[in-house]
């Protein structure tokens, strides 16, 4: 008689999806190994390390730590974001009263670039000398910050295309900054999802038509690069830190790029070359 062919578990699979498989230990972190492979951005460690309530709080500027800011209208969903893309459930918080970030976050992540969560504009929570504080915080921020290598402007996708978002992307556009916008919430359905569209194709018309625009009269040739995310529907997270990884990738210092290329060459010589002293000639 023929042993029975047991079926060994699929891990490329949710479990949520192969209830019935038993997890072992192993196979699970075997899973979650494989399953970190995907992204080009490691996110094994990410630390708060500072709350700055003026510019000269934050973190020293450390050209091998490039930052990447995370801004947008109050209320948008920038903490379920940077939650989200770090997987993890309480590292920024979350909270319905618009203007609950009123301080800049600066969170380390793999001890080698910043995710920067900046307070909220336009519907803020507060007093008058406050939110004018906020507002300081940010404009010094993003103006005189050397090592923003890219600031990701949050745009809600259940509503319409705002005033104050087509204002504050064409003022950082023409300021210099390297924008990508990032849509959120776009797994709730707008009240009139026909009128509306898609996100990406009305904010894209929106902008090319709005008063003094950059792209219609030739100052700029490119719109900034444009994602759809969802942290309750998990939509858009890989797209989101590939984009993130490719920026980090080009704002790193050369040296630390040329002493990571020897490591890696001196790791590949056979014994037989580190014995002779010879190596391959690229």
């Amino acid at each position: 008689m023929e042993p029975l062919a047991t079926e060994q578990p699929d891990w490329t699979v949710p479990d949520s999806v192969r209830a019935d498989v038993p997890v072992r230990k192993r196979d699970r972190r075997q899973y979650v190994k494989e399953h970190k492979k995907q992204f080009r951005i490691k996110l094994e460690s990410v630390w708060s390390v500072s709350q700055s309530m003026y510019l000269t709080q934050c973190p020293p500027e450390n050209p091998s730590r490039p930052e990447i800011a995370v801004f947008g209208r109050s209320n948008v969903g920038k903490s379920s974001l940077i939650n989200y893309l770090c997987d993890k459930k309480l590292l920024a918080t979350i909270s319905n009263r618009p203007g609950h970030t009123k301080l800049i976050q600066h969170f380390l992540v793999d001890k080698t670039w910043y995710l920067v969560d900046l307070p909220g504009v336009g519907f803020a929570e507060g007093k008058g000398k406050q939110l004018k504080a906020m507002d300081r915080i940010v404009t010094a921020y993003v103006r005189h910050r050397s090592t923003l290598v890219e600031l990701l402007y949050l745009v809600d996708a259940s509503i319409p295309t705002q005033q104050l978002d087509l204002e504050g992307i064409q003022y950082l556009v023409n300021a210099g900054i390297y924008l990508t916008i990032v849509f959120t919430k776009t797994d709730k359905a707008p009240i009139n999802a026909r009128a509306l569209g898609d996100p990406i194709e009305r904010l894209s018309r929106d902008l090319w038509q709005m008063k003094d625009s950059p792209w219609r009269l030739g100052v700029k040739s490119h719109l900034p690069p444009m994602f759809k995310t969802s942290s309750w529907e998990k939509i858009g997270r890989k797209q989101v830190l590939d984009h993130m990884a490719g920026i980090i990738e080009r704002c790193r210092p050369r040296h630390l790029v040329e002493s990571e290329v020897k490591a890696q060459r001196a790791a590949q010589k056979t014994p037989v070359q580190e014995e002779t002293g010879l190596s391959d000639i690229r």
